[in-house]
């Protein structure tokens, strides 16, 4: 059988090998079809693949190394933007629900604790200006907007203590003044 020159990875030729040491070096994964050799009566340089049928052996083994290493492929996406993106809606939620309601705690607080803990999380994806802004604004937005409420609750309440002591007022007053008429009309003999 004739020797078999290969060109390698590093493209310097290598050899001469027997078809067997080629076969073996096919089997290791340290030759692939997209290198080339030659072998006398050739004219040129062809590629392995079109001998690889030849070169692999009868046993076959699990993994393929004959295949060269695939190319590590990054994606790049914006998927930092979610925990932000995500703590800004939950903070929006979180302060509707508590403008409708001081009684919703129940769905308010959760989602600002939600929106808290993705503004940690938006930080530590590297969005550190954005996680900052919405870290601060759920500690002191809420217990603004919870005072706020408060006070226009407190507001409420007593606008409608006062209209209902002066509506009592006029009842009364209206009441001592048919008292009077009729106290004041004389009486027929």
């Amino acid at each position: 059988m004739s020797d078999y020159l290969v060109i390698g990875e590093d493209g310097q030729q290598k050899g001469p090998y027997t078809f067997t040491q080629v076969q073996n070096m096919w089997d290791q994964g340290s030759l692939n079809g997209h290198l080339f050799y030659w072998t006398e009566g050739m004219s040129d340089w062809h590629p392995l693949s079109e001998i690889a049928d030849r070169l692999e052996t009868k046993t076959v083994s699990p993994i393929t190394p004959h295949l060269s290493p695939t190319k590590q492929v990054v994606i790049q996406t914006n998927i930092k933007q979610g925990a932000l993106i995500g703590g800004i809606v939950c903070f929006v939620l979180g302060l509707v629900f508590m403008c409708v309601s001081l009684l919703f705690f129940f769905i308010y607080g959760p989602l600002l604790l939600v929106a808290f803990i993705l503004s940690i999380v938006a930080m530590a994806q590297g969005r550190v200006a954005g996680g900052v802004t919405l870290l601060i604004s759920t500690l002191i937005v809420p217990p603004l907007v919870w005072i706020m409420m408060f006070m226009v609750g407190l507001g409420v309440v007593t606008n409608a203590i006062k209209n209902a002591a002066k509506n009592a007022e006029k009842a009364r007053q209206a009441e001592m003044a048919t008292n009077s008429e009729t106290t004041n009309q004389p009486t027929k003999p």
